[in-house]
């Protein structure tokens, strides 16, 4: 929760979306699959990381896709009734864009 805390400092006070970013995935990928109530935690979070990532111009970068996809608490997503579509939307970026 530190970790989160530190995020929303980060995003008060910064205007760079690259940085904030990067707080974001870090935050995300302290998460593992063996911790079923930790990962529904993280679910608003990893909706939250792809939203941003596909909002902002100029992110765009397979490295970062591959990045999101893999990491558990974005990867659940896939399966979620409410946030499956983002999950779509995020593969189609790196198989079409």
């Amino acid at each position: 929760m530190l970790l989160l805390f530190v995020l929303f400092v980060h995003l008060w006070i910064s205007s760079s979306a690259k940085e904030c970013f990067k707080f974001l995935t870090r935050y995300l990928a302290t998460f593992s699959d063996e911790d079923a109530y930790a990962m529904n935690e993280a679910k608003d979070e990893a909706v939250r990381a792809t939203v941003d990532f596909l909002k902002a111009p100029g992110m765009f970068q397979v490295s970062l896709v591959l990045g999101l996809l893999c990491k558990p608490a974005v990867a659940q997503l896939e399966k979620d009734a409410k946030h499956a579509l983002v999950y779509q939307l995020l593969k189609i970026f790196l198989t079409q864009g």
